[in-house]
């Protein structure tokens, strides 16, 4: 594995030996971070620290001759998908706001630029024309009324990868500095898979080319542009304990104007650093970024103070504020939940929800006890530390709830980083975000219970027994909450536990108190992935005592399996454009993980016209159904989705290999995640296209006003549903939905798509499109191609040649 050097170390490379233009002869270039940012565990769009590169010497660009050009080129460790935002902009698709400064300009000396087509900007004609001093790239003697220089520069996100090309570099020459600063970048972070309590370093590897020799003038390794961590703690303040033969608050049923504050459960959502919620409102509210007419506070990076009157963006900003979700199992039936609608005071909150109802409470759907609650953050202080606390109502008559007692788990996370719109109701929560905490949240009793002391303990839904194959990564950690009917209880502490892979961590000596347990504590108490447990089922036991009360035995079951299958749901992804947010119904999919696969690739086996469900013994499951195999390696296959998960809202994934399954990842399911197959299978680039001689586009252009034939997956419903593995066959079935194609980000006119539907002769879930380019194609050149299906647009970055 490559070793990382420190935090703000400057890596340093001297530029040697003569393959570099003499511009760049005896030159020093450093890069560092200038400050590591916190970032949210759970959210898709992290906002890294600034990245500073610092070059002095080399020779000044004579007077009047060009500057040199060089390109940037970014990946963050370990390889998190870049989103920064797409622009979007008429034959820009490709662009991001994430910005190069070139010497690292005030407020006041702004210009952005685009590369490659800075001659259509006219506030950058002189960036490319040296003045023998070193600053052909921007002038310190700026005349606001004079000629300018452009310093700022948009970068290009092909998934992994961020790219700055084509930007001028005048050396500064002897005793003097040239600056670059990378900013307003972003990752997703929820790629890591970082657990409660952790915190993971993010890393960077930056290189800079010189673009006429493709020189690398040097490479540099970081540590620290971010540290992940969760950001927003999630606590009960008041568990309830209440009886089944005394109606809570039956007034509710016809009148949701609470009084009875002793019902209703209280959470606090606590910012662990000052932007967990977010802080900057949206200068122009617009659709998908406002909630119910009002601006949201939106995470945001860097503000572009001085716009050029020809850039019509916005860049640096998020579209969408922080959502607060509440997500109730095991609710009893006959129980009610009604939630807050609006709360807060510095910071403020509401309830997303379409309910027409003006009271302060809104009832809160429960299917199977079940309910899930979200709130959109719409007013937060970036400068300090926040606590939103939002209360949910627990309702029923006398004598109708059944006995048991339900809990809680809390989220946070931005809403989707691009404009797609909130959803306003009761939905299932953000796959970006993870379970801060379990809770009991209220218990509902029998009326004999009330005159009793004796401690309840409650356990989180699901937590118990504890799973575990060896070799595979440590459980999570999990909650008890301990209370007691009647008085508090003084003096809680913990005996035991009667094994050495079991940690058990009070955090109160007084009821209600939590605990903590930990299995397969960090080292040297213990490591299980060392063997020192071999597989099978084992049980330790503790004992909560404290005053006045008899002392009670928990018992912790754990199952320790042999070394199995592992995924990720970060491990889900796209198989044209490697994108993971979710899957489609007869979309290709190729999959990252650990521990399954043959050491030699096995590709499709084919049988009767349909694809085998299995390939080197190794399957996928969703939902338990075997998926389409098309090929398998060790730690990669890929698969095509059953078309049975139309309809669905998520699916369980699991890999098998040797007939041992993988733990099962959760994974959304919408109607169409269409990507663009590529040439070279980077999710980038060329297009795997035909053109109309047959020829493969990648190799030779098309010619202007000629047909090219392109190829994706994850295309929308058809008005036949999809048979898993088959190949499709006359007469072909066709898309449902509206379809769009786009040229450099100009819609295609539907009469120079001759066709768009399931690829003749190819296996189910592949599509096709025949699109004529236009008569004015630029020669010699290339093209973006986007297709959008109904709300879905396929990857940015893919390109079709002109010759």
């Amino acid at each position: 594995m490559r070793t990382l050097l420190p935090v703000f170390f400057a890596f340093t490379f001297l530029i040697a030996g003569k393959a570099a233009a003499q511009d760049f002869t005896n030159m020093v270039c450093t890069a560092k971070v200038e400050a590591p940012r916190e970032v949210d565990a759970s959210t898709a769009t992290g906002l890294i620290g600034d990245i500073l590169v610092i070059c002095s010497g080399g020779t000044p660009t004579p007077s009047g001759q060009p500057v040199p050009r060089v390109s940037f080129e970014l990946n963050t460790v370990p390889g998190l998908t870049i989103t920064s935002r797409n622009l979007n902009l008429p034959g820009f698709n490709q662009y991001v706001d994430a910005l190069l400064f070139v010497n690292d300009p005030s407020s006041q000396k702004q210009t952005l630029c685009m590369p490659q087509r800075e001659q259509a900007i006219d506030s950058c004609p002189g960036s490319s024309i040296g003045a023998g001093d070193g600053k052909g790239t921007y002038d310190p003697a700026f005349n606001p009324n004079g000629p300018r220089r452009g310093n700022a520069w948009l970068g290009q996100a092909f998934n992994r990868k961020l790219t700055f090309s084509n930007i001028p570099f005048d050396p500064a020459g002897t005793g003097a500095e040239t600056t670059f600063r990378l900013t307003g970048v972003r990752v997703n972070a929820a790629q890591m898979g970082v657990q409660d309590g952790e915190r993971k370093e993010i890393a960077a590897e930056l290189k800079m080319l010189f673009e006429r020799v493709n020189q690398r003038i040097f490479e540099s390794s970081l540590r620290g542009p971010a540290i992940v961590s969760n950001s927003i703690g999630f606590t009960i303040q008041n568990p309830l304990t209440l009886y089944q033969c005394e109606a809570a608050n039956p007034g509710l049923l016809a009148n949701t104007d609470l009084v009875e504050e002793f019902k209703i459960i209280t959470a606090n959502f606590a910012e662990e650093y000052g932007r967990s919620f977010g802080g900057s409102p949206l200068i122009t509210p617009s659709a998908g970024n406002e909630f119910h007419g009002n601006p949201l506070y939106v995470h945001r990076g860097f503000y572009r103070r001085a716009q050029p009157p020809q850039w019509p963006v916005e860049t640096g900003a998020i579209d969408g504020a922080t959502e607060l979700t509440m997500q109730f199992d095991n609710v009893p039936d006959g129980a009610q939940l009604f939630a807050e609608r609006f709360f807060g005071n510095s910071a403020r909150g509401e309830l997303a929800t379409d309910s027409p109802s003006a009271a302060r409470f809104v009832r809160v759907p429960v299917v199977g006890g079940r309910a899930d609650v979200r709130w959109i953050v719409t007013e937060a202080n970036s400068d300090q530390r926040e606590t939103l606390s939002p209360r949910i109502a627990v309702a029923y008559r006398a004598n109708e709830p059944a006995l048991g007692t339900f809990s809680v788990k809390g989220y946070g996370a931005p809403v989707n980083a691009y404009p797609r719109g909130l959803v306003p109701r009761f939905v299932a929560p953000n796959p970006h975000d993870r379970a801060r905490a379990g809770i009991a949240a209220a218990s509902i009793n029998n009326c004999a219970q009330r005159n009793t002391v004796i401690p309840r303990l409650a356990v989180t839904t699901g937590f118990l027994p504890v799973g575990f194959s060896q070799q595979g990564n440590p459980p999570d950690s999990g909650k008890f909450y301990f209370f007691a009917d009647g008085a508090p209880i003084n003096g809680i502490r913990i005996e035991g536990p009667t094994a050495n892979w079991l940690r058990v961590t009070p955090n109160s000596s007084r009821t209600p108190a939590t605990m903590d347990l930990k299995v397969n504590p960090d080292p040297p108490a213990n490591n299980l992935r060392a063997a020192l447990l071999d597989s099978g089922s084992y049980t330790a036991t503790f004992r909560i005592l404290g005053e006045g009360i008899g002392a009670a035995t928990i018992n912790v079951p754990l199952n320790v399996g042999p070394p199995g299958p592992h995924l990720t749901r970060w491990g889900v992804t796209n198989a044209a454009s490697y994108e993971s947010e979710a899957v489609a119904p007869g979309e290709a999919l190729t999959l990252f993980g650990e521990r399954f696969g043959p050491d030699t690739l096995a590709t499709a086996q084919i049988s009767e016209g349909k694809f085998s469900t299995m390939i080197g013994e190794t399957r996928v499951l969703f939902d338990g159904v075997a998926a389409p195999m098309i090929y398998a390696a060790r730690g990669q296959l890929s698969a095509i989705a059953p078309f049975g998960l139309a309809g669905k809202a998520g699916t369980q994934i699991q890999i098998e290999y040797r007939g041992v399954r993988s733990p099962a990842v959760s994974v959304p399911v919408v109607a169409a995640a269409p990507g663009v197959l590529t040439a070279d299978a980077s999710g980038a680039g060329k297009a795997a296209a035909l053109n109309q001689d047959n020829s493969f586009n990648s190799v030779v252009g098309a010619l202007p006003a000629e047909f090219v034939v392109f190829f994706g997956i994850g295309g929308p419903a058809t008005d036949v549903m999809g048979r898993d593995g088959e190949i499709y066959q006359a007469p072909l079935p066709r898309f449902t939905g509206p379809v769009a194609v786009f040229l450099d980000g100009v819609e295609v006119p539907a009469a120079d798509i001759a066709y768009i539907g399931p690829a003749p002769s190819l296996v189910q879930g592949v599509w096709q499109a025949n699109v004529r380019l236009p008569a004015n194609a630029p020669r010699n050149g290339t093209m973006q191609i986007q297709f959008r299906f109904g709300n879905a647009l396929t990857q940015p970055g893919v390109t079709v040649s002109v010759r």
